[in-house]
């Protein structure tokens, strides 16, 4: 029988799934203007950075943008990796791509209904390999984690 912490942490990990996709659809549902200032602001930030550090590197927007979408999706894919992990799902990498995939491709749908935005099919390849890898990172950290707890356990 599982504790009761462990049922309010698999039921929390899936909150965070659907508050992680809000997220993202709310980006994406963005305008041009806005989506344009919210990526200044980061531009802005990560060129600040050299800059203090007396380097004459520049971050481009362009840069910036697939940086964000990379990002957003690795954090969806360690989620959903994380959620099914914590329900028990033995073949979880079988189940978080797929709906990583789905994430990708409803989000850039949805920017093609934002004036002033385009939803590309670069841009669900970039998200897709961003969630693949943020899930891939948490399950090859838990096999290691679950292997070494087991060897230590001896079962």
């Amino acid at each position: 029988m599982q504790t009761k912490k462990r049922q309010i942490i698999k039921w929390i990990l899936l909150a965070a799934v659907l508050l992680w996709c809000s997220v993202i659809f709310g980006f994406s549902l963005a305008d041009a203007g806005e989506s344009t200032s919210q990526s200044g602001f980061m531009l802005d930030f990560l060129n600040s950075i050299p800059k203090a550090l007396g380097l004459s590197f520049r971050f481009t927007s362009f840069f910036v943008r697939k940086l964000a979408h990379f990002t957003e999706f690795f954090i969806l894919g360690v989620l959903s990796a994380g959620t099914l992990v914590s329900f028990g799902c033995k073949r979880s990498a079988r189940f978080y791509i797929p709906t990583v995939l789905a994430v990708a491709s409803t989000d850039e749908t949805i920017q093609l209904f934002v004036p002033g935005r385009a939803g590309q099919i670069t841009d669900v390849l970039l998200d897709f390999s961003g969630g693949f890898s943020g899930g891939a990172v948490l399950l090859v950290i838990l096999y290691f984690v679950f292997r070494i707890r087991k060897s230590k356990t001896g079962k």
